[in-house]
């Protein structure tokens, strides 16, 4: 099956996923769209293919509706396929990640080469001069 390239019938929406982790060698009709089609029907399927025809070892498949892809999800993510540990979840395209990405706050930092002599009450104070 050939991906849809009419960007009037891509939704994107959750009935989207994206698989990676794939073995190299996994052929996309037999190993992957057979797997697949056994949770709804398929409107798009596609193996990332390098230029040599190589497998880059991720996918896409576009459902007719988002309960297939949430029932897909369910089953095979973590699945092993071809003795690699696979990863299925739902599509998220490159403009929402990133813009998801920069919303995220990290609270955390590592300190490290302290002497062996300094003591919890010194951590204390530099961590409430840094949050200053």
């Amino acid at each position: 099956m050939y991906p849809i390239r009419d960007p009037n019938l891509l939704r994107k929406g959750a009935e989207n996923i994206f698989i990676k982790n794939l073995d190299k060698g996994i052929d996309q009709k037999k190993a992957l769209h057979d797997k697949f089609s056994a949770f709804g029907n398929i409107l798009s399927f596609k193996l990332a293919l390098d230029p040599s025809g190589q497998s880059k070892g991720y996918g896409f498949v576009q459902f007719d509706n988002e309960e297939s892809a949430k029932k897909t999800i369910e089953h095979l993510n973590g699945m092993l396929l071809s003795n690699k540990q696979t990863h299925v979840d739902h599509f998220v395209c490159k403009q929402e990640k990133d813009t998801s990405s920069s919303k995220i706050n990290f609270d955390n930092a590592l300190a490290k080469n302290f002497l062996e002599s300094t003591t919890a009450e010194d951590l204390n104070m530099i961590q409430s001069l840094v949050l200053q």
